[in-house]
């Protein structure tokens, strides 16, 4: 939901489309469903609403899939969905539901145009599949991975501008129109997420009034 200012200065609330993720951190595969507006027209209660229509989605993926590819364990990055989501897989018993105390910002993914522009330009409701690591498992493994998304993802949460520029090191630097981050060497990745890592420690230490030492090999 988004407030616009109206002339005469009030605020007036205005329903925008949203999004459920579903996300395999071992394969990278990410499941989209864009939730159109139309959904929630003329509904209240809209928190709860959201809460019972993920979990509705999240159960109509699993019962979609084969049984070899269903997932064994479901970790549900908000607490307030755990016990929705039991109630929607009491069929699927042999799945370990659990919640995180990680608060992991997949919300930043907004943030890169593909993302954002496809969600607020779609006319219903549909489920997008995408790899949020593009090439990456070729060279490096589903761990490492995982761990510079969520470094990328920190970083777009903190400085979504800075963390752009950094995504995009020269002019040269392209992004395959069927990926979503800059096509980078190993190496090059590797000087990035230090960048990346410095971007966040500095935002950390500004907003809790520290100095962040950093020191230097010889």
């Amino acid at each position: 939901m988004t407030f616009d200012k109206t002339f005469e200065g009030s605020l007036t609330k205005k329903l925008i489309s949203g999004a459920i993720f579903i996300f395999n951190p071992c394969t990278g595969q990410l499941f989209l469903k864009i939730i159109h507006t139309s959904v929630r027209a003329g509904q209240k209660r809209l928190k709860q609403l959201a809460k019972w229509k993920t979990t509705e989605e999240v159960a109509a993926l699993i019962r979609s899939l084969p049984v070899e590819e269903q997932p064994k364990q479901i970790i549900v990055m908000r607490k307030g969905m755990l016990n929705p989501l039991e109630v929607q897989l009491l069929d699927f018993r042999n799945i370990v539901i659990r919640g995180s105390e990680l608060q992991l910002p997949f919300q930043a993914i907004l943030k890169v145009e593909k993302f954002g522009d496809l969600i607020l330009k779609v006319t219903e409701p549909q489920m997008v599949l995408f790899n949020l690591y593009d090439y990456w498992l070729k060279t490096i493994s589903s761990y490492t991975a995982f761990s510079r998304l969520i470094l990328i993802l920190r970083a777009l949460h903190v400085n979504t501008e800075c963390t752009k520029v950094i995504l995009k090191p020269d002019k040269t630097t392209i992004t395959e129109p069927y990926h979503i981050w800059p096509t980078l060497t190993d190496e090059e990745w590797i000087k990035l997420e230090v960048q990346l890592k410095d971007l966040i420690l500095a935002d950390y230490g500004k907003k809790n009034n520290l100095v962040l030492v950093k020191s230097a090999a010889h």
